[in-house]
């Protein structure tokens, strides 16, 4: 029977640290919630303008690197129309020469 009540002992004592424990936590909750700001601050003048230069920045590069692209493409794609104009040229030359 002594057991029994050291048993019934030990289980009230670790189920007043759980409550404890639940009650600790929930003041911090509270405490942390109560410290945040109930709205988020409103976007200034500032800040739309920086957002709103961050973009253009963004859009600049896209446009620049797409256009780096077609004229690398395009000087790929000349290339071998160009050397086949230029050794049809210089065949016709040296042909003219003889």
């Amino acid at each position: 029977m002594t057991q029994f009540l050291r048993n019934c002992h030990a289980f009230e004592i670790d189920e007043a640290i759980r409550a404890d424990r639940l009650e600790r936590a929930a003041r911090m909750e509270q405490q942390h919630e109560a410290s945040q700001p109930v709205q988020p601050f409103p976007d200034t003048a500032k800040d739309k303008a920086e957002a709103r230069n961050a973009r253009l920045v963004i859009v600049a590069i896209w446009i620049a690197s797409v256009s780096v692209a077609i004229a690398v493409g395009g000087a790929l794609l000349a290339s071998p129309a160009k050397l086949r104009a230029d050794l049809a040229m210089y065949q016709t030359l040296q042909e003219m020469e003889r």
